[in-house]
């Protein structure tokens, strides 16, 4: 995975290791709404088994100490869940980096202009083909 290329190579573990020990002094109210979250991220899905669900929780709280300024946003969870599905831990939060980082626009997650960007453009389409009134 290049995206990982100029950090040293135990970055993402410093990450989860920060997470564990500096939980009860820095608490985060991200990491509650995660929890929230991964309760009803594809629960009927096979592969979503409680150590699946410990690494996505990891790979955010992760994600978290690595780009406060972002966070969490809910939804996240199901980009993690399915690029675990395919990816081991370290290439999945590695992933989830360049996509939220590279891929998306810097202002996406500031105020959620992306998601309601997105959003009216969606409203728009469907009003243009008689989907909505």
């Amino acid at each position: 995975m290049h995206y990982k290329i100029g950090y040293c190579s135990d970055y993402y573990h410093l990450l989860v290791h920060a997470d564990r020990s500096l939980w009860e002094e820095y608490p985060n109210k991200h990491f509650a709404q995660i929890d929230k979250d991964l309760n009803r991220t594809y629960p009927h899905d096979p592969y979503y088994t409680p150590e699946i669900k410990a690494s996505i929780r990891r790979i955010l709280r992760a994600y978290i100490w690595r780009n406060n300024t972002i966070g969490y946003y809910q939804s996240m969870n199901y980009l993690v869940f399915r690029l675990r599905k395919y990816l081991c831990e370290e290439d999945t939060f590695w992933m989830f980096c360049l996509i939220i980082e590279s891929y998306l626009p810097p202002d996406f997650y500031v105020d959620m202009y992306g998601a309601t960007t997105h959003a009216t453009i969606l409203v728009r389409i469907l009003q243009q083909y008689n989907i909505l009134p």
